[in-house]
């Protein structure tokens, strides 16, 4: 029901949401959360936006004062006492989501990404890998890469065949130069 809300009402598309298990002291990333997830106060979105502004609307909503609102652009930060305890409420469990910046320490340790070589080169991929220097984005979470022609990544059957992309998500980001910046670089 939250993402229905996110979606239909707010205009965003939840892509994922940081798990974190209290007892093991550990962050999982869930990716396309199930319906009956439940979001803590304090969970961080990976949402897909046009800017940072508009994911804010998650964080400011509230049922309380948001409800009639239909501009979404009238989404802001509201003074009823409901939007300290939980910026997003959703009628049905009370839930809230909020943004927090991640914490790039942490997330080094991450396990890098797999990238293919260009068209026309070799095909051992143990050796690219493990002579590859691999680069984060500014989170430390995302593997990043040059700017490459949509040719240059297109696998042909063969390739697809001999490379092992389990536990993989890959995201195409469609945009030029003058697009604005996302949070991904």
């Amino acid at each position: 029901m939250l993402l229905l809300l996110l979606f239909t009402r707010l205009g965003l598309l939840l892509l994922a949401i940081e798990l974190k298990d209290d007892e093991k002291k550990e962050c999982n990333i869930a990716i396309n959360p199930a319906p009956n997830t439940t979001i803590q106060p304090q969970t961080q979105g990976f949402f897909i936006a046009q800017s940072a502004d508009e994911v804010k609307r998650a964080f400011y909503w509230c049922k309380q004062c948001h409800e009639d609102i239909m501009d979404v652009s009238l989404i802001k930060k509201c003074k009823c006492r409901n939007s300290r305890a939980t910026p997003m409420s959703n009628a049905a469990n009370d839930t809230a989501v909020q943004l927090r910046r991640l914490d790039q320490r942490r997330m080094m340790g991450r396990k890098n990404s797999l990238s293919l070589p260009p068209e026309g080169r070799g095909i051992d991929i143990g050796k690219e890998f493990e002579q590859q220097d691999m680069k984060y984005d500014s989170t430390g979470m995302f593997h990043w890469c040059p700017a490459r022609t949509l040719e240059e990544c297109v696998l042909d059957r063969h390739q697809a065949a001999m490379t092992v992309l389990n536990g993989h998500v890959v995201v195409c980001l469609f945009a030029d130069r003058d697009s604005p910046l996302i949070g991904l670089r």
